[in-house]
């Protein structure tokens, strides 16, 4: 609500509220997506710095594109944003298509949870008197009172 306040109170339209309304929903879905906002930030902060530059290239050459890819510098950077396009693409591709999806789905995960390895320990090394069903308790959550010495 303050946002609003301080939104309408700039210019008094309702298009700026709209507009605060729209950029809200937009970034509320790219965090649900888990899209990282250091690489928007830097792109809205560096953006215009770029575009200023490249206008200024252009105008320095009277609008001739080849300056862009004639120096070998700028030639080693587009080989590079190249590599980079054929090591990052594939994965996106796979990640996005129905047969990465189905790859995916029957994989098995990766990671173990520490609390099921205890359990499974705790349940082979049991007494044969307690149920299988038993489940173990869990660790302590406070460190020992004695100190350590280390040698």
């Amino acid at each position: 609500a303050i946002s609003a306040v301080g939104v309408y109170s700039m210019h008094a339209t309702t298009f700026d509220l709209w507009m605060m309304g729209g950029f809200g929903l937009v970034a509320y879905l790219l965090r649900k997506g888990g899209v990282p906002m250091a690489p928007l930030i830097l792109g809205f902060v560096l953006g215009d710095m770029m575009e200023q530059s490249l206008r200024r290239a252009l105008s320095i050459t009277n609008g001739e594109l080849g300056i862009l890819w004639q120096s070998p510098s700028s030639l080693g950077l587009w080989v590079g944003v190249g590599v980079g396009a054929m090591l990052v693409v594939p994965p996106l591709y796979r990640l996005c298509t129905a047969a990465g999806r189905a790859a995916r789905r029957f994989k098995k995960p990766r990671t173990v949870h520490a609390t099921r390895v205890f359990a499974a320990a705790t349940l082979a090394f049991a007494p044969r008197t307690a149920p299988i069903t038993a489940l173990p308790t869990p660790l302590p959550t406070t460190l020992p009172t004695t100190p350590r010495v280390w040698r």
